[in-house]
C-alpha cells in the first residue's frame, strides 16, 4: 500500500491512499495487460482521497473535524474542491463517551490500516484512539489508553496498533481484528518508558 503522510501544526494529517488494485497490479507484475485493462488501471491510478484533520474543538469538550477530498475534485478544480466533512464531535464523540466514559479532544494523527478498511485516529489531548470504517467514515470503536495518545500506528500485518502515550511515558499495543471489529488494549504488552 502506498500512503503519503504529511504533518503540520494547523492541518494535522494528510493521507493520500491509492486503491489496493493499483498496488497489486504494480507488485504482481506478469503479462502486459490488455488495452481495456490498461485503461481501467490508468483510471484507478487517478482515484484517491486526501484526508485532512483539523484539531480545532467542535464541542465544548473536544471534537475536531475530518475533511475528505475526492480525487475527481482535486484533479479538475482543486482550488474550489468541496470536501466531505465529518464532525468528530458528533457520532465519534458519542461512541467514545459510551465506550470510555470521556470525550476525545484534539485529533492529532490519522493512519490507515494496510487493507485500507479502517482509519485510526489518535487524540493528543486525551488518551483516545478512535477506529473509523474508512469507506463510510463511521466510528466503530474507541479506546482510552490513558493520559495521551500522541500517535497510533497500525502494524503491516493488521494484528495490532502501536500507541505512543507521550505524556504517560508509555508505548502501548492495541490488538486488532478489523474483519471481526474487535480492538482491545493489551496491558501486558505495555512498555513503561519512564522506568524502562
Amino acid at each position: 500500500m502506498k500512503l503519503l503522510r504529511l504533518h503540520s501544526t494547523l492541518l494535522v494529517v494528510v493521507i493520500v491512499a491509492l486503491p489496493l488494485a493499483i498496488v497489486r497490479s504494480t507488485v504482481t507484475g506478469g503479462a502486459e495487460p490488455a488495452p481495456d485493462a490498461r485503461a481501467r488501471t490508468a483510471s484507478a491510478r487517478s482515484s484517491f482521497e486526501v484526508w485532512v484533520m483539523d484539531q480545532s474543538d467542535t464541542t465544548a469538550d473536544g471534537g475536531g473535524t475530518l475533511y475528505v477530498y475526492p480525487s475527481a475534485a482535486l484533479t479538475t478544480a482543486a482550488t474550489v474542491a468541496k470536501p466531505e466533512v465529518v464532525d468528530l464531535g458528533g457520532e465519534a464523540r458519542a461512541l467514545c463517551l459510551a465506550q470510555t466514559g470521556t470525550a476525545p479532544k484534539r485529533p492529532h494523527m490519522l493512519m490507515v490500516n494496510a487493507s485500507e478498511t479502517h482509519a485510526v485516529v489518535a487524540f493528543v489531548a486525551t488518551g483516545h484512539v478512535l477506529f473509523l470504517d474508512a469507506p463510510s467514515r463511521a466510528p466503530v470503536a474507541c479506546l482510552d489508553v490513558g493520559e495521551q495518545a500522541h500517535a497510533a500506528y497500525p502494524a503491516p500485518d493488521e494484528s495490532y496498533v502501536i500507541v505512543a502515550n507521550q505524556n504517560g511515558k508509555l508505548l502501548q499495543r492495541i490488538s486488532t481484528d478489523y474483519p471481526a471489529g474487535t480492538f482491545d488494549l493489551d496491558d501486558g504488552a505495555t512498555l513503561d518508558l519512564a522506568t524502562c
